[in-house]
């Protein structure tokens, strides 16, 4: 891995400063030889991002209707 996925490995923050992502890092030296499980370990980063996170639609409101409802 010289060059790593950018974005995924590494991210440039600005001219100076790099910021790499050991986890990930950790996992390719240890898949080396797979890369299929390394990319499973990608697709798994990936997934966990908080961009990725399916927000709940409901809110606190339709919470305490459903409570009473129950009662």
């Amino acid at each position: 891995m010289v060059n790593g996925l950018r974005g995924i490995h590494w991210v440039r923050i600005n001219s100076r400063c790099v910021r790499y992502n050991l986890e990930l890092i950790q996992d390719w030296c240890s898949n080396r030889n797979d890369p299929i499980s390394h990319m499973r370990a990608i697709e798994v980063y990936k997934a966990s991002l908080m961009s990725c996170q399916k927000r709940s639609g409901r809110t606190y409101a339709t919470n305490a209707i459903s409570s009473s409802k129950s009662l």
